[in-house]
């Protein structure tokens, strides 16, 4: 419920949030991969700040054009170690319960019915050497509305209603919220309410190209985000099933593997493997490289990505993890959501620039196995690698293409 108690100039105001699917950690305490949930303050001021921080940028309401610029404003309306935050954070009320959420079995498998969900929180699944007793970690579901009061100067309204639209739309608290944990739904029972999805990307987003991670502008929103809309989607974890697992199929289901669906993996029809079987050089005798193009585009889905063959111990290649070059890690650009639409529960896709850059490091265990690599495949090699379909070449817009 929003309850807007302003004074000529403070808004002070209360909103209420509930969570679409299960969330993926909360609190404050991670171990291993058990993310545990905080039963008392799951919902954290902190965890809320840093959402509306993020989204304000990819909304970048004032017109930012360096990063430079988009820090001196953002120190303006969230603060820095140097100056006070103009915006007042306070979690007035939490989800009523909370239960935990199996998704994972044995070695590989996955509870049943969760085999998507389970693709999406792979962390979660125990190692054999991690020390936790091969305990898989689980989701959490958190039940019921929670509220959460802001208070900030008038002058910022432009700056905070942004954030909370978009936080409200693509949003969500816990990890993983690019996959879909932890997605939220503003409850607005009264007329004052968040915009619509459409209502306010016209307003709110300013779409200019920069160099940190944005929405596009609207008159590019319709080549960036898809919107389905499904009547047999009774709740938010049915649609994230849905969306999970097209990814899945794309990058090691039937469409990115030889074996036609069936359980037994097959080889992969991407060119990362055999690449990586070329650069060490390490090779199982069943599975000497054989794909045409030396490139890893499914970096475009974000890093790191950790390779780890089935074979190694026969003489495929040990662990490598692949990166971008100067840095650890590139979130993904890609943003999978379930949503409340007008007309019930929808799936959401949306693409965030800039995209994952072209430069990559594979970084083995020794400092001294390095090698530079790239993502982007050009037309001829897109043509070669069979997921990639007739005519995109990266593999989000693939996903896209498959989603719609």
């Amino acid at each position: 419920m929003l309850k807007d108690r302003a004074t000529p100039d403070i808004i002070d105001e209360v909103r209420t949030y509930e969570f679409l699917t299960p969330v993926f950690g909360s609190g404050v305490t991670v171990k291993g991969q058990h993310k545990h949930v905080d039963p008392v303050t799951p919902i954290r001021a902190a965890s809320m700040r840093g959402q509306l921080r993020f989204w304000w940028r990819a909304c970048n309401p004032q017109g930012c054009r360096t990063p430079e610029e988009l820090r001196e404003k953002e120190d303006r309306v969230f603060g820095s170690t140097e100056e006070p935050s103009r915006l007042t954070v306070e979690v007035v009320a939490q989800p009523a319960a909370y239960a935990p959420v199996e998704v994972l079995a044995g070695k590989f498998e996955a509870v049943p019915g969760m085999a998507e969900i389970a693709y999406g929180s792979f962390p979660l699944r125990a190692e054999a050497k991690s020390g936790a007793g091969g305990t898989h970690g689980v989701l959490h579901r958190l039940s019921g509305p929670w509220q959460v009061r802001f208070r900030y100067p008038r002058e910022l309204r432009s700056d905070i209603e942004a954030a909370l639209w978009a936080f409200a739309h693509f949003g969500g608290l816990g990890g993983r919220t690019r996959r879909g944990f932890g997605a939220v739904v503003e409850v607005r029972p009264e007329p004052e309410q968040t915009p619509a999805m459409e209502v306010g990307w016209a307003s709110h987003v300013k779409g200019l190209q920069v160099p940190w991670p944005h929405l596009p502008r609207w008159s590019d929103a319709g080549r960036k985000l898809v919107v389905r809309r499904e009547r047999h989607w009774q709740d938010g974890l049915a649609a994230q099933k849905f969306l999970l697992g097209r990814l899945r199929e794309l990058r090691q289901g039937a469409t990115g593997r030889t074996n036609g669906g069936t359980n037994r993996a097959g080889r992969s029809l991407w060119p990362e493997p055999d690449e990586i079987r070329r650069l060490t050089p390490c090779s199982h005798r069943h599975h000497l490289p054989e794909h045409p193009v030396h490139a890893f585009p499914r970096a475009s889905f974000g890093l790191p990505i950790i390779f780890k063959f089935k074979n190694d111990k026969e003489g495929d290649p040990a662990q490598t993890t692949l990166a971008p070059r100067g840095y650890n890690r590139w979130a993904s650009p890609l943003v999978l959501r379930p949503h409340r639409g007008p007309a019930g529960i929808e799936a959401i896709a949306l693409l965030l620039e800039p995209r994952v850059p072209d430069a990559l490091e594979l970084r083995g265990k020794r400092e001294r196995d390095r090698w530079q690599v790239r993502r982007a495949l050009s037309p001829e090699e897109a043509r070669k690698t069979t997921p990639m379909g007739a005519t995109a070449l990266d593999p989000l817009d693939r996903f896209l293409e498959i989603f719609r």
